[in-house]
């Protein structure tokens, strides 16, 4: 990989398959994987307070594995 710039970043598929939730993008890049895969990835705009609520709890609940 080379450098990425500093963000939020996530897989492009995800915004695909939920309509509700599409926040918008400021860049969207394609990286490609040692399995020769190519996925691609979106940029989030800077959040607001709202948005990185939302982020703080997901990592949360996910980080209570």
């Amino acid at each position: 990989f080379g450098i990425i710039e500093p963000g939020l970043w996530f897989e492009k598929t995800i915004q695909a398959k939920d309509k509700d939730y599409q926040w918008p993008t400021s860049r969207i890049i394609d990286i490609e994987l040692d399995t020769h895969d190519i996925i691609e990835l979106c940029k989030l705009e800077e959040p607001n307070a709202e948005q990185l609520g939302l982020i703080e709890r997901q990592v949360r609940f996910l980080s209570d594995d």
